[in-house]
């Protein structure tokens, strides 16, 4: 993969500055965006630029359109969610300007691998074997 620009969607994580240093060693520009003005990642010099973004708890929209607006003025290549921004982000899929890459599976898929029942009806319908899991709260439930 040539090196481009990465857009990592967190960066008060330890992992988020494992992956920056991972990608500004194979030569990347690294932004990240994040609501916090200071946070462990912005510290690093692999970290080319640091965006504060609105939290996605306080409303997906606004999110996604400072992450949209980021991508577009940093010229951003690559989007790459880290931990529970994920499950927001993955929404930019159909609204990425053209080349730009998200290291992210489509919505219905990640929400199927983040359901603990769909999961389990996915894997055993693949041939695996998953232990029995029901609702909380259902009748099943009640039985395991």
């Amino acid at each position: 993969m040539t090196p481009g620009t990465v857009l990592i969607t967190i960066g008060r994580l330890p992992k988020a500055l494992d992956f920056a240093r991972a990608f500004h060693a194979r030569g990347w520009t690294v932004v990240v965006a994040e609501p916090f003005r200071r946070h462990l990642t912005g510290a690093s010099n692999s970290v080319a630029i640091s965006r504060v973004t609105p939290p996605p708890s306080d409303g997906k929209a606004a999110y996604l359109e400072a992450l949209l607006e980021i991508v577009v003025r940093d010229g951003v290549d690559l989007v790459l969610p880290l931990s529970e921004e994920t499950m927001h982000v993955a929404h930019l899929r159909d609204r990425l300007p053209k080349g730009v890459r998200l290291y992210a599976p489509p919505v219905d898929q990640l929400l199927a691998l983040h359901d603990k029942e769909a999961f389990a009806t996915l894997a055993a319908h693949h041939g695996l074997t998953v232990p029995r899991t029901a609702p909380l709260g259902s009748e099943a439930a009640d039985i395991l």
